[in-house]
């Protein structure tokens, strides 16, 4: 795990551009602050710059920038099966230099360019100069981030936004539609962001940068595509028993593959299925030892699963710890935007992520943690929600009026009509899902732009809403808001998070081979509680899990919903970065 950050101009370098490019590391040492290195070419204009975390190969063999044959590579993540390509390669370079996955990222790349991303299982956000043309590449989930600036001059791109926005002096947009989308879900969706000239790289994406006619030109195309397959029709039947092993070995395989690491390793464990799985599988199938560690807050039971976490630990023969947050040391606006890099986020399980990060790092440098889980094994409760309720919402609507004036009547007796016309049968049918995230705030944005937004994201067809809202989830919502969290609160600390679920071999098998129906039908994470029930007792797997959600109220004081203080947070955050 590491940071990159470079730049590909259309005229030759000179010392300010080096100069510039040596203050963006030094403002992303806490993401490597092991090693840190540079590679130019003033002539062609190129700048390549790494901060090293050393997880794998720590020894100075496998240091970056890494050339090979004229092709050079910056890299930040892991390929968690880079034996096996090695493998591949074994003819066509007998010999490797190092034991880490960096060189063999290089060699792959350099042999077989965008084929590479047919094969690899990782988290990653890389750039590679080869034969003049930049490329720029983030993993199939959006782990790993690369935001990139789009200048007159040529492109600029790094781990993290701060570096580009204070370096490159950008300033944010004046696009009411876009500081809407913010309004609505609390984060800006890939590949826009608030500033002008800015852009987040979208998952499983590529960048192949040419230089011509001294312009530098940009081609972006996606290598991989992660839509789920529609809902099939007729009688569904129990899954399989076959293609439940299944899944628990490909689960296992990536669980073991994301423990190689030559430093130390700990799991991230809450009381949900996610992370308790994974820490069965470890002590249960690969009878391996591994510190659990939860975050406790002080200040409210309601988001504390440490006191659960700890007896599942304990009843697995695991060493346990509970980490104390401090919401009055270190918990406000300020830095909340500090630990997000000056990109708009009111996800606050960042703190969280961080508070347990800075204590883990005492003992480890990497972490695993149950992230994905619920896109790969549809586990929200709104999926299940519309599962349930979406051929009512139909057919009521044509009855709205009729329904409208019962409600308005007798709100406490027809109670679930009442919950239902409120959220959603008097509702525009494309915007029920942005109403559903906002729990009847719409009242307080502007139709017009609500519409806009809605039309980007969903088509209005109700045949296929809980398909779309699925995708969307997957392809927006997880890395703009579930995942910088992840990544920006460890990384802060200098630590590495892995995410077992988030494996392109697991979620294809689950695709091609899974009625998607059958992850609804017989209850939430149904896959994952029947391989839980090997090794746990009942009471275990039914707990409700609570997170590591930070509670909005620790910074919202002012009274009202959590809906309603989510409004005030991201109002403030854009006041806050005077927008």
């Amino acid at each position: 795990m590491c940071a990159i950050f470079g730049f590909y101009l259309n005229r030759e370098l000179n010392i300010n551009d080096i100069s510039l490019g040596k203050k963006a590391l030094k403002m992303l040492e806490h993401r490597g602050p092991d090693d840190s290195g540079t590679w130019f070419n003033k002539k062609e204009g190129i700048f390549f710059g790494h901060n090293r975390l050393s997880i794998i190969d720590t020894s100075s063999l496998n240091k970056q920038p890494m050339s090979y044959n004229g092709t050079t590579l910056i890299f930040n993540g892991e390929i968690y099966n880079f034996e096996e390509i090695k493998k591949k390669y074994k003819n066509k370079f007998p010999k490797f230099k190092t034991h880490g996955d960096t060189e063999v990222l290089l060699k792959s790349f350099h042999h077989d360019e965008k084929k590479t991303f047919d094969y690899l299982d990782g988290m990653f956000a890389f750039a590679c100069f080869k034969k003049k043309k930049l490329f720029l590449a983030v993993d199939h989930f959006g782990e790993k981030p690369i935001y990139y600036a789009k200048l007159q001059e040529g492109i600029y791109f790094s781990s993290e936004p701060k570096p580009l926005i204070e370096l490159l002096e950008l300033t944010p947009y004046k696009n009411e539609k876009i500081k809407m989308e913010f309004m609505i879900f609390g984060h800006i969706n890939s590949p826009n962001t608030i500033y002008q000239n800015l852009f987040k790289l979208e998952p499983a994406h590529l960048i192949e940068c040419t230089k011509q006619d001294k312009k530098i030109r940009l081609h972006k195309k996606k290598y991989w595509d992660a839509k789920r397959r529609s809902f099939n029709s007729g009688s569904i039947q129990p899954i399989d028993k076959n293609k439940i092993q299944n899944i628990k070995e490909i689960l296992l395989s990536s669980i073991k593959s994301r423990m190689i690491s030559d430093v130390p390793l700990g799991l991230f464990m809450s009381s949900g299925i996610d992370s308790v799985l994974i820490a069965s599988l470890i002590k249960k199938e690969l009878n391996k030892n591994i510190d659990a560690y939860t975050v406790k807050f002080n200040s409210t039971k309601v988001h504390d699963e440490s006191t659960i976490a700890k007896k599942i630990a304990k009843f697995l023969g695991l060493n346990h710890i509970t980490i104390s947050s401090n919401y009055k040391k270190n918990y406000d606006l300020s830095n909340l935007l500090k630990l997000y890099s000056l990109d708009p986020n009111d996800n606050l399980t960042i703190f969280s992520v961080f508070a347990m990060s800075e204590l883990a790092r005492k003992n480890i440098k990497v972490a695993l943690c149950g992230l994905g889980s619920d896109e790969i094994f549809l586990g929200y409760n709104r999926y299940t929600f519309f599962y349930k309720y979406i051929n009512l919402i139909k057919n009521l609507r044509k009855f709205s009026s009729t329904i409208n004036s019962i409600d308005n009547l007798s709100k406490k007796k027809w109670n679930k009509i009442h919950i239902l016309n409120k959220n959603f049968i008097q509702v525009d049918k494309k915007n029920i899902y942005i109403n559903h995230v906002n729990r009847n705030q719409l009242h307080l944005y502007d139709e017009n732009l609500i519409s806009s937004i809605s039309n980007k994201y969903f088509s209005g067809d109700l045949d296929n809403f809980i398909e779309e809202m699925i995708d969307f989830d997957l392809k927006y919502k997880m890395p703009n808001s579930y995942i910088p969290p992840i990544d920006l609160g460890s990384m802060k600390a200098s630590l590495e998070v892995r995410s077992p679920f988030l494996n392109k071999s697991l979620y294809e098998y689950i695709n091609r081979n899974i009625d998607q129906r059958n992850l609804l039908e017989f209850g939430s994470k149904n896959i994952l509680k029947i391989i839980l029930k090997e090794y746990l007792p009942k009471k275990y797997i039914n707990s409700n899990k609570k997170g590591f959600v930070f509670p909005v109220s620790e910074l919202i004081k002012k009274k009202g919903t959590t809906n309603q203080k989510k409004i005030i947070l991201r109002t403030q955050i854009l006041k806050k970065l005077n927008i």
